[in-house]
């Protein structure tokens, strides 16, 4: 049976292509430290803040992948699609999830959410790669940004965090990046 690719394999292959291996063919031997599920509940707690700044936005359900992919395509073909969470697109086998898909009438602006505080160059690659997958999907991106935490944000109460995300447009920085995808 063929294995998919997914954005996070992609990733995983250019860290180490041994990690990649056993990702594919040997998932069961997969160990998460607790410092690890820390760092992934960080994380989506940081994207569930990201998410707010939208209300109106639509969470795409993961399970099962097929109807993720449905249900995309189904909004997005909607003049009144309102801001979407986990968008899902297939492209040449390789499968990806916006964190934040925004629709306009210029294409669609994508918001990659991270946890850290700087801009890594690893999270260039993602968003090249998703890029390329949205892009080759039959879209055009008018914005690619990269949202991480603002380290100069000041809580203020109230369950406002308006502000703890700064965005970064990413589009000219991926460009060389673009290229190397396919391969």
């Amino acid at each position: 049976m063929a294995k998919k690719l997914s954005k996070s394999r992609i990733i995983s292959g250019l860290q180490c292509v041994k990690r990649l291996h056993q990702e594919v063919y040997h998932p069961e031997r997969s160990e998460i430290s607790e410092a690890t599920e820390q760092i992934f509940a960080q994380g989506n707690q940081i994207g569930e803040f990201a998410c707010q700044q939208y209300p109106k936005g639509v969470l795409i359900e993961r399970n099962p992948l097929s109807e993720a992919l449905r249900k995309t395509k189904e909004l997005l073909n909607n003049p009144d699609c309102p801001p979407l969470f986990e968008a899902t697109f297939e492209y040449e086998g390789v499968l990806v999830q916006a964190d934040i898909l925004i629709p306009g009438k210029e294409g669609v602006e994508i918001i990659e959410v991270k946890s850290s505080t700087k801009i890594k160059p690893t999270y260039l690659k993602d968003c090249a790669i998703q890029h390329w997958v949205i892009t080759g999907a039959g879209y055009s991106i008018s914005r690619m940004q990269l949202g991480h935490v603002d380290n100069q944000f000041v809580y203020e109460g109230n369950l406002n965090y308006d502000g703890l995300m700064k965005k970064v447009d990413v589009l000219e920085e991926i460009s060389p990046d673009l290229k190397q995808v396919p391969a």
